[in-house]
């Protein structure tokens, strides 16, 4: 929200500086626009930078418990075959 609020400031800033600088009403036109989409342009990267580190930090915590949950599941199918009496119960199915 930040940004986007600096973003409208400096828009503004950009459309009155222009006035004052007396430019052809289409040549103004233009350099608004060119100006206003590169500052959205710099407000879109600097969400991505933000992104860029939130992920770091999920990346972080994600893969450690993902190999955990990994070898948790192994061990449970190991398991299951080994005591929980899945092969015979596999076996008694078979004709």
């Amino acid at each position: 929200m930040v940004l986007d609020l600096e973003i409208r400031r400096r828009a503004d800033h950009v459309k009155i500086l222009l006035r004052r600088a007396g430019l052809d009403p289409e040549v103004r036109r233009e350099a608004q626009r060119t100006l206003v989409t590169e500052l959205g342009i710099r407000r879109a990267i600097g969400g991505f930078e933000v992104a860029r580190r939130l992920f770091r930090f999920w990346s972080l915590l994600h893969q450690p418990l993902a190999a955990g949950m990994y070898c948790i599941a192994v061990l449970h199918v190991l398991n299951a075959i080994l005591f929980g009496g899945a092969v015979p119960t596999l076996l008694e199915a078979l004709p």
